[in-house]
């Protein structure tokens, strides 16, 4: 997504800062996901074919997706140096936005994911390929969060600036 928004023309513009933070997010992130799909495994074991994929797959969207987004976005405004309260904001103002993506992207993958197609030895491996994916989204989605505050905090030190009427 750096090449994208324009940031990279070459492998020695690559932001290595915020590749690192989404990679150290991720670290952090598969085992949860990973022990959570084990859970709903055991959970929904009487469910098999479409119902039990169904069940799997709404769990994951509607039980695991909306703390992972919250946690990402937080832990990446936190390891750019921001506040308590601008990563509150961030949060506020890319959840939903980046949830419209997240529902019917991951709803697609985890479709295969939790079809049997992909024996459970291989699931993360699979998700990992979804997710290469998904890492640009997000991450450009955070971008343009980033990119919203800029321009809040511009258009808040004009309005200051400017003399009343």
């Amino acid at each position: 997504m750096q090449w994208r928004e324009g940031h990279l023309s070459a492998a020695s513009d690559v932001d290595t800062g915020r590749t690192a933070r989404l990679m150290s997010y991720r670290l952090v992130h598969a085992p949860v996901v990973d022990a959570c799909w084990r859970f709903f495994d055991a959970r929904f074991a009487g469910l098999r074919y479409g119902p039990g994929v169904v069940a799997r797959v709404l769990a994951d969207q509607l039980l695991l997706a909306p703390p992972s987004l919250i946690a990402f976005f937080l832990s990446q405004s936190y390891l750019e140096g921001g506040t308590a309260e601008a990563a509150a904001a961030r949060t506020r103002d890319a959840f939903w936005p980046t949830y419209a993506i997240c529902f019917p992207f991951w709803c697609c993958c985890h479709s295969v994911t939790f079809s049997g197609k992909i024996p459970v030895r291989h699931r993360m491996a699979w998700a990992s390929l979804c997710a290469v994916m998904w890492n640009a989204l997000i991450s450009d989605q955070n971008q343009r969060a980033v990119s919203r505050e800029g321009a809040k905090r511009e258009g808040s030190v004009q309005g200051a600036t400017e003399p009343s009427g």
